[in-house]
């Protein structure tokens, strides 16, 4: 696994999705779950919103953050309501030369900042083989649900999570 340099990482920065960068978080999604063999219907690879991110998000109390370094997209995360009470967090994805560094977590306290702000809680959903990910949601208090909630869209989940904010 590639890594990168400490004076490259210094640089990196979270901030909002602009339509330039929708197809680097299409081929950051998409990459990333081919890795993990999820590239398959019932994930987020075969989401239509995924060639304009920006527009999908343009929704009242909704957004997309992206962790870039210039013009690479490294990272990134999204909020989406489901209600007025509770919002998802969506596509939090992270290039491999960076995962196990923080990054992950830094994206998921801005996002849940910003949804603390107009939400209770914070629902999300995961898949087994993502095992990282998945301690890190119940590191930041996420507790586990038994069963998918109605609102579910990617059948092929077998973790779902909500979180009181």
């Amino acid at each position: 696994m590639k890594s990168i340099k400490k004076s490259m990482q210094e640089t990196l920065k979270i901030q909002p999705i602009e339509e330039k960068f929708n197809s680097g978080v299409k081929e950051l999604v998409q990459s990333t779950l081919m890795e993990f063999k999820l590239n398959v219907p019932g994930t987020a690879y075969f989401d239509p919103e995924l060639t304009d991110l920006t527009r999908h998000y343009q929704v009242e109390k909704a957004e997309y953050w992206i962790l870039t370094n210039g013009e690479e997209v490294f990272g990134g995360i999204g909020i989406y309501p489901i209600n007025s009470s509770t919002c998802e967090i969506q596509k939090l994805y992270i290039k491999s030369e960076l995962r196990g560094q923080g990054w992950g977590g830094q994206l998921l306290r801005h996002a849940l900042s910003y949804a603390s702000k107009y939400y209770q809680f914070a629902y999300l959903d995961t898949k087994t083989e993502l095992s990282d990910a998945i301690g890190m949601y119940k590191k930041f208090g996420f507790k586990e649900l038994k069963v998918a909630p109605d609102h579910s869209t990617h059948n092929l989940m077998d973790h779902w999570f909500l979180k009181e904010l």
